[in-house]
């Protein structure tokens, strides 16, 4: 990140450990954004220049990569197992990374106060709806050629496994290690994905024998 990236993160980070600490002591609900502003030394303008509300401090991953980001820059190679699991693995471990105390505390809020449970619900949809279009360029399947049931079911599975699997660390107090419940979730779900793997595969040697049969 350059300079102007790293002094934003730096200062969401600040604004959210403080108002995590405010929510320690006096609750989520009482606490105001003026309270959390005064407390991060900022002001409201700032705040709500990178924060669009007190529930978005809680949400807001700050560092983690995005869903859309998950699977870029891995291998072609890679089965599209593998590339899930290694994906959504270094990207826990650089989320978490060494705010784990307080990524761990924003998880523990989210899932104990309804207001953000609920959000947190409505965030994990869009979530889902974007990771079906990752799978779908993932597999090179594009347009209504990417809308299959498999595709659908591997999206599902995939943020659902993830999101039980923080939910899980968190009512643990973040034990075991979050990447290592991540990479079981993966596994644990592996034959959609096979299946999805190799339903792309069979519709790719169809297309090219097509092809290659139009252009004798």
């Amino acid at each position: 990140m350059g300079l102007r990236e790293t002094k934003k993160v730096k200062m969401m980070q600040t604004v959210q450990r403080e108002a995590l600490h405010l929510f320690a002591d006096q609750g989520y609900e009482p606490t105001t954004v003026e309270q959390i502003t005064a407390a991060a030394e900022v002001s409201t303008t700032t705040f709500y220049r990178y924060f669009s509300s007190k529930e978005d401090v809680v949400l807001y991953g700050g560092r983690s990569p995005v869903i859309d980001e998950v699977l870029e820059g891995r291998p072609d190679e890679e089965s599209l197992p593998d590339a899930i699991r290694n994906a959504l693995v270094a990207a826990v471990v650089d989320s978490v990374g060494s705010d784990r105390e307080d990524v761990l505390a924003r998880l523990q809020l989210i899932f104990r106060v309804p207001s953000l449970r609920a959000a947190f619900s409505v965030q994990s949809q869009q979530n889902l709806d974007t990771f079906a279009g990752v799978l779908a360029r993932r597999i090179g399947r594009t347009g209504e050629a990417g809308d299959s049931y498999l595709l659908r079911l591997a999206a599902a599975l995939v943020i659902s496994s993830v999101n039980e699997t923080i939910r899980y660390w968190a009512d643990h107090d973040g034990e075991p290690v979050l990447a290592d419940l991540v990479g079981q979730a993966v596994e644990a779900i592996r034959p959609v994905l096979e299946a999805l793997d190799a339903e792309a595969a069979a519709l790719r040697e169809a297309e090219a024998g097509i092809e290659a049969g139009i252009t004798v």
